[in-house]
């Protein structure tokens, strides 16, 4: 997941008379949610939902169906999914294809059809902190940070792999390109291929490594003009220009639907480690050997999605959730707790008689490499079906065991970007509903950084909900919510100790059952919102690409080992 406050075919059918879905082992899934795809591989195994020939039932009380012992009984299969696979769900790995079939086993046995839409993308993960050596003149080998996940938060360490690297081992010569040190620098080092030339016009650094500093453009951008000139690998020091741009950082040079095409590998090193090199190559050449230990393929993962046909084909709402972990471990609040709430949300309205408006329900992939399962079913989705999309509600990290509850500010009332119109309704739906309960919820502006951020540039209201990442908990957030000041919201964020025992169950069922009530209330009953024309606001649309074009100021940081994580998205740093 990615966040902000917080420090990713009408053809398929609610069967009440008979139960399997829809297949076409051959076929890819529609983004409408269209029978086909492969929920071949979906096994048996019937698991929760109602049984196929009863009469359907009404839900108007959906959020009492939904119960924690449902909830933690799909988090404990999404666990042993992992167990059982390498100890993670990340995409396009036999985990997440366990996960998925999953779903589509609770699915089906709940007489919901749903169906897999494939898509290709560009997956590297980072194994290890690989290796930063100087070899001459003065042989020195510096220090990794105690996580390269989190580098920024080890003040030790001294390197960390540029996230989107190919696996590589190289030892040259350095090369110092274009540097502006010193405080209130405006450093471009490596932004134009004319950094990288001599007064002849002939490249300077040709089977050496490139010696730049952050500033002005993109890592990727540093590093394809390094490549075309020749060079065999990249150094990126932070930029020093300030006090808080001298620290190690994480960064990414891109992955995601596409092949970024940079061999070269990477690391990133603090302003101090830059300076110094810089300084010992005025006195003659210096040397050094990176090793980048990554994985870098171009993979294939899938989205699952169902949908529930209502009185109405013209008015659809959807809710999802990103099925996908990260690569270090099984991600059971990030993001099994949303996709555990959204099967049980789905299954129980399987029973039930048709809502007033069709509800489609999607459990997205490769959210982690940059939220390219909901960014690849916007883009399929015809004029005609977007236009009937009245709605996206997102869910992601809503268990988080230092907990928070909040809510993204759809009416810009916070002074952060506001979403589509009627996103405004999400926001004072579950503002009055978590109110009537006498349960504080904090209105927190978008950060564009989890999946409801293809629907914002398609101009489709938004809702999001969630429980905290990585940010700290405030003395004033313990005050209204309990818990630990000055702690994470959930310490194991994008980590292996993200497991079943990472997960609050009070905060599990509280948010479950809202998101239970707004299904309900938008869904079944078909209460607000309406089939909008084409919107989108230049700002917005900025604002849901800035992961992926502008430089962040979370403290959160930046997840290198999978482009997006962090629920950054996919963070390419100048």
């Amino acid at each position: 997941m990615m966040r902000g406050l917080f420090s990713g075919g009408l053809a398929a059918a609610l069967l009440v008379t008979a139960c399997g879905s829809s297949k076409d082992e051959n076929a890819g899934a529609s983004p409408t949610g269209g029978a086909g795809g492969e929920n071949g591989d979906a096994g048996g195994g019937a698991m929760g939902g109602s049984d196929a020939g009863l009469i359907p039932r009404s839900c108007e009380g959906l959020d009492e169906l939904v119960t924690i012992e449902a909830l933690e009984r799909h988090a404990r299969a999404l666990q042993k999914a992992a167990d059982d696979n390498g100890g993670n769900r990340a995409a396009a790995t036999p985990g997440n294809d366990a996960s998925a079939a999953y779903v589509g086993s609770v699915l089906e046995s709940a007489g919901v059809s749903s169906s897999s839409q494939m898509f290709d993308f560009a997956d590297s993960q980072i194994l290890g902190p690989g290796l930063f050596e100087v070899t001459l003149p003065t042989p020195r080998s510096l220090q990794p940070p105690n996580s390269f996940f989190f580098p920024e938060q080890d003040p030790n360490g001294e390197f960390t792999p540029v996230s989107g690297s190919r696996p590589a081992d190289v030892t040259a010569e350095l090369v110092a390109v274009d540097l502006d040190l010193g405080p209130g620098n405006q450093s471009t080092s490596g932004c134009e291929a004319a950094d990288f030339l001599d007064g002849g016009g002939q490249s300077l650094v040709t089977g050496k490594i490139a010696l730049l500093q952050r500033g002005e453009c993109f890592f990727a951008d540093k590093m394809q003009n390094a490549q075309t000139a020749g060079a065999v690998g990249a150094i990126i020091f932070n930029q020093g220009d300030a006090p808080d741009r001298r620290a190690l950082l994480a960064g990414s040079i891109g992955e995601g639907a596409v092949d970024h095409g940079i061999l070269i590998p990477g690391v990133i090193t603090t302003s101090d480690v830059g300076e110094e090199l810089a300084a010992a190559l005025t006195m003659g050449p210096v040397e050094a050997r990176v090793v980048t230990d990554t994985i870098y393929r171009i993979a294939q993962t899938r989205n699952v999605v169902a949908e529930i046909p209502g009185e109405t084909a013209d008015e659809v709402l959807m809710l999802g959730a990103h099925l996908d972990s990260v690569a270090a471990g099984p991600g059971i609040n990030d993001n099994g707790s949303g996709s555990s709430a959204l099967l049980e949300i789905a299954t129980q309205l399987g029973g039930c008689a048709p809502p007033r408006r069709t509800m489609r329900f999607a459990w997205w992939g490769a959210e982690e490499n940059g939220l390219l399962g909901s960014e690849a079913y916007v883009a399929a989705l015809s004029a005609t079906d977007r236009d009937r999309m009245v709605g996206y509600i997102n869910m992601d990290m809503i268990a988080s065991p230092n907990f928070v509850f909040a809510v993204g500010d759809g009416d810009g009332s916070t002074g952060g970007e506001l979403g589509p119109p009627g996103s405004e309704q999400f926001e004072a739906f579950f503002l009055e509903d978590f109110g009537s309960r006498n349960i504080p919820l904090l209105d927190a502006p978008f950060h564009f950084r989890s999946d409801y951020a293809p629907f914002v540039v398609a101009g489709i209201p938004i809702g999001d909900i969630s429980t905290g990442a990585d940010g700290v908990k405030s003395t004033g957030q313990t005050d209204l919510f309990g818990g630990v000041p000055n702690e994470q919201h959930d310490q194991c964020y994008h980590q292996a100790c993200d497991t079943i025992d990472n997960l609050n169950l009070e905060a599990f069922e509280i948010m479950a059952k809202s998101i239970a009530r707004a299904a309900s209330h938008f869904g079944i009953e078909g209460n607000g919102l309406s089939a909008s024309a084409l919107w989108l606001s230049p700002q917005n649309a900025r604002s849901a690409s800035r992961p992926l074009a502008h430089e962040t100021t979370l403290s959160r940081g930046v997840h290198p080992a999978t482009a997006s994580c962090r629920h950054d998205a996919e963070l390419q740093l100048r």
